[in-house]
Formats: structure tokens, C-alpha cells, sequence
């Protein structure tokens, strides 16, 4: 009953408004759970619980049989349903389901909605929230670094320029745990922008006349974004689902450097073209 779809959530939590990277530190993107929680708080009266050291299992199991969804850390799987012994979930933009032991193993925290705010659909593409949630996406691009966990971890554009700068450097070696950056980090980011589309695609319509006109350029140019990184995910194996056990050859690396280029190139157009409509 809870009436925010989950590319909606990307936004409110700012999560589809930042991009971050670090080599070394691959769970960057999902261990800044206080930004989650102030933005989810800030934009829409929502407040999460993160459990720790608990059971998972009994947890699970617990919590759904109630009725509460609750999201997996730090995969971030909505986990809405269990049936017998499998878990029934979305991962990104997609329905999955899988056995809870293969869940767990992959999850170290559960996080369940405490209340549900007395939130109208309407609510959430509230025309005032717009200027904010778009001075926070530009703030987000432009922004050098940040600090997570003790460790320097790049934003936005310099974040982009630094995959970018690795993935064509062959002294580079992705492998080991920075082999993930073909995986869940990089993906789980970049299909989030399927949420930011989907918002604008929405506000669209309470814009005036003028700002459409701006509006009709940032669908163009997300919609450019979110090619170029598919581009990518073929290049390095990721829409063929290939297991990430073996090394991206140095080739593919550069030919997907290339297209995380152009990705970057239509971002930027977009960021600076939500300043032109607030």
C-alpha cells in the first residue's frame, strides 16, 4: 500500500543523483546510508531502520509473513514475498526471485520502512521539490570528493573521468575485488538514472511551455545516457548475465571507456539544462 514505485524512491533518496567511484573501494555507493536516510526524511517524511548482527534468515522470514517489505544490503534487493524456501524480489528495475540461502550469502543488513508517511501520489512530483532535487543533482556533478567510511571516494563527473581514466590505463589490473566495478557497483548506479527519467517524465507535464522545451532536451540526453552505458554493459559482458569470474581483456576496457565517454558528454548536457528550467 506503500504509493512510490521504486524508480521514484532512487530519486527521494538521491540515489539516482549521484555517481560514485573509487578503485579500491567498490560498496562505496552503498555504505553512505545517512544520505539515504536524511534525503528520504527531507523529501518525502520517510524513515528507515537498518538492522544489523541480526538473523537474517528468521528475520526474513519473519518480517515479509507480516506483510512488511524490507530491502537487502548491501545488494539492495525489495524483497516483497516468500514462498516456501524462495525469496521474491526486484534487483534495480526487474522482478527475481532466488533461494534465500543464495540471498543471504550475499547480505549483510536488512532495512524495512519504520512508518509509512500519509503520502499522496501527487505528493511526489510536487512541482516545488523540483528546483531542490535538481540544484542537488547539479551540487552532486560538480562536487570533487567526498569522504565515506574514512576513504576518498570521487562524485559525479570526476568520478565518471576517474573510471574512465582506469579503465584505459592497461597497468590498471580489474581483478580481485576491483573486478566488481563490471558488476553490481557500476550497474546498480547507472540503472538508477531509469528513475530519473521516469520523475522527469512525470514533473514534464507541470512545467510551462518553456521549461518544456528544456524538458524535451534532458529526456533526449538521459535517454542518450542510459544507451551509451548499455553500450558499455555489452562491451565488458554485462547484458549477456556472463559470470564475472574471468578479466576483462584490456581491449574491451578501452572500447567501453569510449562509450562511458559519450555517457559522460550527455550527462554533463543534462545537468547544466536542469539549471535552465528551476
Amino acid at each position: 500500500n506503500f504509493p512510490i514505485l521504486l524508480p521514484e524512491l532512487n530519486i527521494m533518496s538521491g540515489f539516482s543523483l549521484r555517481f560514485l567511484y573509487s578503485f579500491d573501494f567498490q560498496n562505496a555507493y552503498n555504505e553512505d546510508l545517512n544520505y539515504i536516510k536524511d534525503n528520504l526524511w527531507r523529501n518525502i517524511g520517510l524513515r528507515i531502520s537498518v538492522f544489523e548482527s541480526v538473523d537474517l534468515r528468521e528475520f526474513i522470514i519473519d518480517k515479509v509473513k507480516n506483510g512488511i517489505p524490507l530491502i537487502l544490503h548491501p545488494e539492495n534487493l525489495l524483497v516483497y514475498k516468500i514462498d516456501s524456501n524462495n525469496l521474491f524480489f526486484f534487483r534495480a528495475l526487474f522482478m527475481e526471485s532466488s533461494s534465500l540461502e543464495n540471498v543471504i550469502k550475499g547480505n549483510r543488513r536488512a532495512i524495512i520502512i519504520e512508518e509509512v508517511p500519509e503520502l499522496k501520489r501527487e505528493e511526489v512530483y510536487d512541482i516545488k521539490k523540483f528546483p531542490n532535487l535538481s540544484r542537488h543533482l547539479y551540487e552532486n556533478f560538480y562536487k570533487k570528493n567526498i569522504t565515506i567510511k574514512g576513504l576518498r571516494t570521487f562524485v559525479g563527473e570526476d568520478a565518471y573521468i576517474e573510471f574512465i581514466k582506469d579503465l584505459r590505463d592497461e597497468s590498471k589490473q580489474f581483478n580481485g575485488n576491483s573486478k566488481e566495478w563490471f558488476s553490481i557497483p557500476s550497474y546498480a548506479q547507472w540503472t538508477s538514472l531509469y528513475g530519473l527519467l521516469s520523475y522527469f517524465l512525470g514533473i514534464y507535464h507541470f512545467l510551462d511551455r518553456k521549461a518544456q522545451k528544456e524538458g524535451m532536451k534532458i529526456i533526449k540526453g538521459l535517454e542518450d545516457v542510459i544507451i551509451y552505458w548499455r553500450e558499455w554493459g555489452r562491451i565488458v559482458g554485462r547484458e549477456s548475465h556472463i559470470p564475472y569470474a574471468r578479466i576483462i581483456p584490456y581491449t574491451a576496457r578501452r572500447s567501453s571507456a569510449n562509450s562511458l565517454d559519450k555517457a559522460l558528454k550527455s550527462l554533463k548536457f543534462v545537468v547544466n539544462t536542469f539549471q535552465n528550467i528551476i
